[in-house]
């Protein structure tokens, strides 16, 4: 992951805030798809997945710095959301998506996968309430909160979710 500056209309390259996961049991490698959130304490934690040894996907953090842009502490010690269960629209990898707080909760959107027989992947959006503590989120669904259908036919991914 790469961090930028704010300045409006600029972007500046700062430099590089993770390299990748380490090897932390759940991960071992990527730092993909990051979504930054600024915590009430002023913190950044940035959401990220990385995948394990499998190949398969989960979602975990990082908190950052925001005076230096560098990592203010470890990768998290276990996923913020793990795979589903197998059969599921997630089983076989979850992603980041993004992070919506609305009347005191946390919303986490993001994206599952599956196997498929003609294609390698589907793709499925889910919801999980919560924080990331201990508990974590805990999804709403065993099934997608946004499938396939004549307008998104072959897949569903990466939601933008804002609150009006």
């Amino acid at each position: 992951m790469t961090s930028i500056s704010d300045r409006p209309g600029r972007w500046e390259r700062i430099g590089r805030i993770l390299a990748g996961p380490g090897d932390v049991g759940w991960a071992i490698s990527h730092a993909a798809l990051p979504f930054a959130e600024v915590r009430e304490d002023g913190r950044v934690r940035v959401h990220f997945c990385a995948r394990d040894r499998t190949n398969c996907a989960r979602i975990g953090y990082v908190d950052v710095d925001p005076e230096r842009w560098t990592t203010a502490g470890p990768v998290s010690p276990t996923p913020v959301l793990d795979l589903g269960p197998r059969g599921a629209f997630d089983d076989h990898g979850v992603t980041s998506a993004w992070i919506v707080t609305h009347e005191g909760r946390r919303y986490h959107y993001f994206t599952g996968w599956t196997l498929g027989q003609t294609v390698p992947f589907y793709f499925f959006v889910g919801l999980a309430i919560g924080n990331d503590d201990e508990s974590g989120p805990r999804r709403v669904s065993p099934a997608p909160i946004l499938d396939r259908s004549a307008i998104d036919p072959y897949l569903t991914a990466s939601p933008c979710v804002l609150v009006e």
